[in-house]
């Protein structure tokens, strides 16, 4: 149940970004699931950024002038928030292991946590993190390689 006096800052927290996802119902959920409940302070902070569409992608990058492009590095497509941890061939098969292992269905509201029958959002979070760390370290590597 949420606190009559936290309602206010609650729905001021909530993004225009997910708007586009779900209900105004489900973007509370998702943000009490994955950001109020979280007791991981980085997974807390990862939650939000990606509630908030801020989480750092190439489309992000080039929105902030930090990167020339918003393509994606392995296929070319642009990269959003939802493509770098959800559509990307790259991360198609993880997905696809992630389902048939746990008998679920992920998707990428599940990811957002506006699902609020779906049991597995810790272990959705925590996947999520490694793959944006994976593209992170990545990113690193090819910049030092054009760099040299």
């Amino acid at each position: 149940m949420i606190n009559k006096y936290k309602q206010p800052l609650l729905e001021n927290y909530i993004s225009s970004y997910l708007s586009q996802f779900g209900s105004i119902e489900e973007q509370k959920h998702a943000f009490i699931q994955k950001v109020q409940l979280e007791k991981e302070i980085k997974l807390k902070e990862f939650n939000f950024k990606i509630l908030h569409g801020i989480l750092p992608c190439n489309l992000n990058l080039t929105r902030w002038k930090i990167k020339q492009s918003n393509l994606c590095d392995v296929c070319d497509e642009p990269q959003t928030i939802e493509h770098l941890l959800y559509e990307c061939m790259y991360v198609k098969p993880l997905w696809c292991i992630v389902n048939s292992t746990f008998g679920i269905a992920v998707n990428f509201k599940n990811i957002l946590g506006m699902n609020e029958s779906f049991e597995h959002n810790a272990i959705v979070t925590v996947i999520c993190f490694f793959l944006y760390k994976e593209w992170l370290l990545m990113s690193l590597d090819n910049k030092k390689d054009t760099q040299r």
